[in-house]
Order: structure tokens, then C-alpha cells, then sequence
């Protein structure tokens, strides 16, 4: 939720100076194939949310959940650190967090959004190497082994804010968020493409419906690419963030409140299951920012 909490004014936030329309990503900093997993429901078909109720009893601050096919591994930012906690089952507790080290610098990180199969990991750092706060992805091998150092998006990245890199199932769509100059203001959503995976992603566009002059990030794209989740304190917001969900119809349409979901304070950072029928994000609505769970 770090983009969040630029938007907010509770982080600082470097001056917009813009790259020249990046074209690709280096192969060895974005590739991995992903889950092909296909049978997700069109969303908006599936009911409204139940009552959300929290996820797990963590720390004070803790956001930005992100998690597997299976929903056995979550990963999120704690003190702009990345975090994992795991169950057995979907019926079992989650276990205490622990840092993944490989995946924190001293540096902030935050926004971490893992693919479905649990291979690769796109975070938001200003670590060595970054213009501001770019795009970073790391892999590993299998979900056993630990992960591998963090590769910058060499060519997504602009020296303006760049965060929250959330793929589609097929691997082919990537959204993103970002303050880079031609936006509508603040933080927008951005759509990168590939025709194949692995392989480069050579295009990228706003989304201009999904745009206001105000924070409209934290974008999540399900799985079948039906919708695309995101948080925004654009006008008609109950509280600091809401959150809003746009549907694919010949493109992604301005978006609708998540109405159910929404309260007087802060809701933020949505991740979908692929079914449609979960959703993890960040709520302070009790007084404590933490990661809370809703069904439909």
C-alpha cells in the first residue's frame, strides 16, 4: 500500500521527469510462465461480498496481500519488508510470518504480487539500482526452494513512481501503477501486453477509463482478465481509499465501488482468487491497518 500512502501524503514523493516511451522488458527480468489455468467465473456473476473478517491477527501496518493459485502461501509488506505466511489447508490457520530476506532490502519494499503458481514476484522498491521506486521481479524453481536476488523491469520502470505489477493467469497481461507524466494525475493504471509467455512484453498503455486527477492504484487483474480490482480516493469515496472494480467489455470500463466492501476508512489492495469467490485487501476500519478476508 506504499503507493497508497504517497497518494495520502504520508510518504514522500520525487519530482516527475518521465522516460521516453519504453517499448519492451528485458527477457531475463520479466519472463515465467505461468499458471494456464483457465476455468474463472466472468466477474460480476457471482453475488455480492459477505462481511469481510480478518485474515490474521499481524502487526499493526501490515498490507499489500498477494497470493497463490492454491491460497496456501500469502505474501505481503510489513514495515516495508516483504513477508509470507502459509497453511496446510484452506480450512488450517496461517502460521506466524517470517521475512523473506531474500526478497528484503534495507531499502523500502512493498507491493509484492506473486503469480498464480508461485514462481516469480513482482515487488515495488527504491533499493539500489532504482529511479524512484520501480518495478522488481524475482523467481525460483519450485515453491520449496528459496527465492532468487530481485532483477530490475529495466525498461517498464520511469523515473516516476512505479508499483504493484499484478499478471493475468495466461502470463500475457500485466497491470501496473504509476505516477509517470501523460497520466491523469497522481497514481494511474497501466496495461503491459505480450503475445506469448515467456517472452518480452513490448507494449504497455493507461487504462485512461480507470483514471482521475486522483490515487487510482493498487490495480489487480483476475485471472481470466474479466476485471481489473484497484483502490481510489477519487470522488464519491466513503473513506480514505475505497475499493472500486472496472469490467472488460470492449475495454476495461470506468469502475464501480466494491459497495459492500467499502467503509469509512481506509480499503486498499485487492487480490481475487482465480474462482472469483475470495478476496484478501487492507483495511484500517477497526483502528488497526491489517489484511482482511471476504467471500461471495
Amino acid at each position: 500500500m506504499r503507493a497508497a500512502l504517497v497518494a495520502l501524503g504520508l510518504t514522500g514523493c520525487s519530482a516527475l521527469f518521465g522516460l521516453d516511451n519504453p517499448t519492451r522488458i528485458d527477457a531475463a527480468s520479466g519472463d515465467a510462465s505461468t499458471d494456464t489455468m483457465t476455468d474463472a467465473s466472468p466477474d460480476g456473476l457471482l453475488g455480492t461480498w459477505g462481511a469481510p473478517e480478518i485474515a490474521f491477527v499481524g502487526l499493526d501496518g501490515d498490507d499489500d496481500p498477494s497470493l497463490t493459485e492454491d491460497m496456501l502461501e500469502m505474501y505481503f509488506n510489513r514495515t516495508g519488508d516483504i513477508y509470507v505466511t502459509t497453511r496446510a489447508t484452506l480450512t488450517s490457520p496461517w502460521t506466524n510470518p517470517i521475512q523473506v530476506m531474500e526478497l528484503s532490502a534495507p531499502e523500502d519494499d512493498s507491493t509484492p504480487e506473486v503469480t498464480l503458481d508461485g514462481l516469480q514476484l513482482v515487488l515495488s522498491s527504491n533499493r539500489a539500482g532504482s529511479q524512484v521506486h520501480d518495478l522488481w521481479v524475482a523467481s525460483r524453481s519450485n515453491r520449496s526452494s528459496p527465492w532468487g536476488t530481485p532483477t530490475i523491469f529495466s525498461t517498464l520502470n520511469t523515473s516516476a513512481e512505479d508499483s504493484a505489477g499484478s499478471r493475468s493467469a495466461d502470463g500475457l497481461e500485466m497491470v501496473y501503477s504509476s505516477t509517470q507524466a501523460g497520466g491523469a494525475g497522481d497514481f494511474d493504471v497501466y496495461l503491459a501486453s505480450r503475445t506469448s509467455s515467456p517472452g518480452p512484453f513490448p507494449t504497455f498503455r493507461r487504462l485512461v477509463n480507470l483514471g482521475t486527477v486522483n490515487h487510482d492504484g493498487s490495480p489487480f487483474i483476475t485471472a481470466d482478465k474479466s476485471a481489473v480490482y484497484l483502490d481510489s480516493n477519487r470522488a464519491g469515496t466513503m473513506g480514505d481509499l475505497d475499493l472500486y472494480v472496472s469490467k472488460l467489455v470492449a475495454d476495461y470500463e470506468v469502475p464501480t465501488p466494491v459497495t459492500e466492501l467499502n467503509s469509512a476508512a481506509l480499503d486498499a489492495d485487492p487480490w481475487v482468487s482465480p474462482d472469483g469467490h475470495h478476496m484478501y485487501f487492507t483495511s484500517n476500519r477497526d483502528g488497526t491497518t491489517r489484511i482482511y478476508h471476504a467471500t461471495r
